[in-house]
């Protein structure tokens, strides 16, 4: 699913929520992470003339927030040095303790940075 974020949406803008379910109804509440963002810069704006340009900065890292209890996603700053391209966001939900990794679900989110935008709502994995 690709989802849009406006080059010029105000500071904590809702972007998506996330909802992983778990059929375990004991299982207790549901919390999210964000693991890790990258932004790819297409081609003709890229710097070094003609490649897809990947960027992992300590700056892309912080263009979104994710709320751990409820998997809302957020803009944490505007969006216009990152024209033409899109956003990935590897996103972690789990329930119990983090560190278990058996009631761990992943998934990567595809954030395209536009002039228009529609808000979803992402179901990001079942837990078995």
């Amino acid at each position: 699913m690709i989802i849009g974020v406006r080059l010029n949406a105000p500071l904590h803008t809702e972007v998506v929520r996330l909802e992983a379910i778990d059929p375990d109804a004991e299982s207790g509440p549901v919390f999210y992470k964000l693991l890790n963002v990258s932004f790819i810069r297409a081609h003709h704006y890229a710097s070094s003339g003609g490649d897809t340009q990947i960027e992992s900065s300590p700056a892309v890292s912080k263009t979104f927030d994710l709320d751990t209890s409820s998997g809302l996603l957020t803009t944490s700053q505007t969006y216009g040095l990152f024209v033409d391209g899109y956003f990935l966001l590897n996103v972690c939900a789990w329930t119990g303790e983090e560190s278990r990794s058996d009631r761990k679900a992943f998934n990567t989110l595809k954030v395209k940075t536009c002039y228009h935008y529609q808000k979803s709502k992402v179901d990001i994995t079942n837990f078995s």
